[in-house]
């Protein structure tokens, strides 16, 4: 079995069924395993999905057809010794997004607080 990989995590964004979606790249893919399924309820479609893929993490989420796709790739980042995915970034920016040119955003729940140095 291949440990998981630190650094980043991609997102795959679906409007469908997640959990399918995690089971075929499980199917396809030597060494690789579901490591978990969110639900909003029991019985209710998948939300999201944790799947390693040879040692890569990443994770699945159903956005829906409500919430459309932006030009933009969001980036994130866990922190050394920290929360995973705790930051993240527009790389690729578009037009509306310049204002955020360099800057990183941290999730509340999951920082407190920073020491940069």
């Amino acid at each position: 079995m291949t440990a998981t990989k630190p650094g980043i995590t991609p997102f795959l964004w679906f409007d469908g069924d997640v959990e399918e979606a995690a089971k075929f790249y499980v199917s396809v893919f030597k060494d690789a395993r579901i490591e978990s399924v969110h639900r909003p309820a029991p019985g209710k479609a998948a939300q999201s999905a944790t799947v390693t893929l040879r040692g890569q993490r990443l994770h699945v989420f159903n956005g829906g057809p409500h919430y459309k796709l932006t030009p933009a790739d969001a980036s994130y980042f866990s922190l050394r010794n920290g929360p995973e995915n705790a930051v993240w970034t527009y790389e690729q920016r578009f037009d509306e997004m310049l204002a955020l040119k360099g800057l990183v955003a941290f999730y509340p729940d999951k920082v407190d607080s920073i020491e940069v140095g």
